[in-house]
């Protein structure tokens, strides 16, 4: 008898911990997307901002999210929550070049494999996901842009952590659970 109050008691601390846990998550998950093209091109914009179009690009984008790379689809809209700061990189015969963007707007034509981002740039940048880039950028002209061999977009994308509430809805609405055990 006594064995199965332990018993009983050690699994319902169990509950507690594991509700506990799972609804206290606080921190954003950022992660790094990957976009390949060829040659670009920069104009003046509206509103301040400038127009680049990125030509040949890989219907592709390269999620690396914690220890994995994920491969995914190039779609006609964002599927981020614009403005994104972005780290924009040259690859020519003159070597690297790195400029830190933030992109307003976006949209990718699949026909045509072009890339055209409403962009203005970072002056400084406080993140984390792009911190490696920051060292090395570059002041972005349009002199500058359209001798290369080909672009790389690296965009930082934050992630929301879930809300409390759905997590704990989630793992507190699993048949036997008890709610006051589970500390959301």
């Amino acid at each position: 008898m006594n064995l199965d109050m332990n018993r009983g008691m050690l699994l319902a601390l169990l509950i507690i911990c594991l509700g506990v846990g799972l609804c206290t998550a606080e921190e954003n998950m950022d992660f790094i997307t990957y976009f390949q093209g060829g040659v670009s091109s920069l104009a003046e914009g509206t509103n301040g901002t400038m127009a680049l179009t990125i030509a040949d690009v890989i219907p592709y984008s390269d999620m690396q999210v914690a220890d994995r790379t994920i491969l995914m689809p190039l779609t006609a809209d964002s599927a981020y929550e614009l403005p994104l700061n972005a780290a924009l990189v040259l690859n020519g015969a003159d070597g690297e070049a790195v400029y830190l963007v933030k992109i307003k707007t976006w949209s990718f034509d699949s026909d045509k494999k072009v890339l055209a981002l409403d962009v203005e740039p970072v002056e400084f940048y406080e993140g984390a996901a792009l911190k490696k880039f920051a060292d090395v950028k570059q002041d972005i002209s349009a002199e500058k842009i359209g001798k290369e061999l080909s672009t790389g977009l690296y965009l930082e994308v934050l992630g929301q952590p879930p809300a409390n509430n759905a997590v704990c809805d989630a793992v507190c609405s699993q048949p036997g659970s008890n709610r006051k055990y589970c500390g959301c």
